[in-house]
């Protein structure tokens, strides 16, 4: 019988609360006649008294030994989560290594498809001929849904190397450019014709003989096609070739550019540009020349940002030669807000706290710093990135810290050995007392 169960438990209070037996019995009661067994004189004589009332709405217990049957439950269609949310998580989780998890999300069912299948082609890179035709099937059919695909790439990359043997046509890339209507933001990496291919340069190395091969200008066809296609807000053109033309030929195009990006060859004034100033107003500029650019040359494709004070951020991925480091900071210093270059030149006339009134971020993340660069440091700055070893002075930094009331952020790279010096624990002490936010970190900031 169910009650026995907890029969035990009821005897114990039993003489202290009366009613718990005759609950217990009328439980045994309902038990008994719910399974039609005859009732006993002794039972039938119980019946004829009066029991407490509790005795008509008790559900007997049911004993893990002896199974009872399922209450029947109303079963309710599961509930989707909004499509809205869930395209905020896969957004969330995209970055240059979520090729993958995008492809298999696009697979779950139709209403992830499209939707996940946008930011896929979010950012696009073309590198053969080969490529160029798969991209031109799924996003130039002229269908609805290859408009919808196309209207979604913001990023294009391209690589037009001559010395590959399916190489991307620079008619091709024109043409890959004219079908993403809102694209903000082209890559263009230019090869030359390879005369004697090694197995060295076949593994990516660059050298200077790289530098030396020749590149065909872009055609008259190529450059209308371009300029027929959408307006480019960001421009990023490493030149790996001697040809000196093509920088200015895509500046012509896009008068329009805001963020401009070169690499690899330095480009020389041309005697047809020289007259004629860049007309666009940048506001981020980043070089990376394997040699340094000239003056005249900068001054040229800088001439209306300097005029318009729209020159905001000001990136150096070499050591800059002090003259053209003077240069900048007389030119744009009073507009500069982000400033970042390896190492502060030692031969510099000037200083960044003088000239750099409004910088905000400052960045130089080489570990064996100019002693001067601390010293330098705006007292308005708010985000101070730097790169220490084992080596580092620490103590200027940390001088900076404890004397820059607007400093909100310090970034630390790590190089060898720098997790172990002897000054980060004080380092990270100051910023604490602060309330300045520390990140360390082994990667590029």
């Amino acid at each position: 019988m169910p009650v026995f169960d907890f029969f035990p438990e009821l005897t114990g209070t039993a003489a202290a609360n009366p009613w718990i037996l005759a609950v217990a019995l009328a439980a045994c009661h309902y038990n008994s006649s719910s399974r039609q067994k005859p009732a006993s004189t002794s039972s039938r004589k119980l019946t004829d008294a009066p029991m407490h009332a509790l005795a008509r709405d008790f559900i007997p217990y049911s004993s893990p030994r002896s199974p009872s049957a399922p209450s029947p439950r109303s079963s309710k269609p599961p509930v989707d989560m909004p499509l809205e949310l869930v395209l905020a998580i896969i957004e969330a989780a995209d970055g240059p290594e979520s090729i993958a998890l995008l492809k298999a999300c696009s697979l779950v069912c139709r209403a992830w498809s499209v939707p996940v299948q946008k930011l896929l082609f979010r950012s696009v890179t073309l590198r053969t001929d080969s490529a160029y035709t798969s991209f031109k099937a799924a996003v130039g059919a002229g269908t609805p849904h290859s408009r919808v695909l196309g209207a979604a790439i913001r990023h294009l990359r391209v690589v037009v190397d001559y010395s590959q043997p399916s190489y991307l046509h620079q008619r091709a890339f024109a043409h890959a450019v004219t079908m993403c209507p809102n694209l903000q933001e082209l890559d263009v990496a230019l090869y030359g014709f390879a005369d004697s291919f090694s197995g060295a340069e076949a593994l990516g190395t660059v050298d200077s003989s790289r530098l030396r091969r020749r590149a065909p200008s872009f055609d008259d066809e190529t450059l209308e096609m371009l300029r027929s296609g959408p307006s480019i807000k960001s421009l990023s053109f490493s030149n790996w070739s001697e040809n000196q033309e093509c920088v200015f030929q895509l500046l012509d195009l896009w008068p329009s550019l805001r963020s401009l990006s070169m690499s690899g060859t330095c480009p020389h004034l041309l005697p047809s540009s020289s007259s004629t100033p860049f007309p666009g107003s940048l506001e981020s500029l980043r070089v990376n020349f394997q040699a340094p650019p000239s003056i005249e040359f900068m001054s040229w494709l800088l001439h209306q940002s300097q005029t318009t004070g729209s020159l905001r951020s000001l990136t150096f991925d070499r050591d800059p030669c002090p003259d053209l480091f003077d240069h900048f900071l007389d030119a744009f210093g009073p507009s500069l807000q982000s400033l970042s270059t390896p190492n502060f030149p030692c031969n510099t006339t000037r200083t960044i706290e003088s000239c750099c009134e409004n910088l905000e971020t400052l960045r130089m993340d080489r570990p064996q710093l100019n002693p001067l660069a601390f010293k330098s440091v705006p007292k308005n700055i708010k985000h101070l990135v730097i790169g220490i070893d084992r080596d580092t002075p620490l103590q200027p930094v940390i001088d900076v810290v404890k004397g820059r009331p607007t400093l909100e952020e310090v970034t630390v790279r790590l190089w060898n050995g720098g997790e172990g010096h002897r000054l980060l624990p004080a380092l990270k002490i100051a910023c604490a007392y602060r309330g300045v936010d520390l990140k360390v970190t082994k990667d590029a900031a």
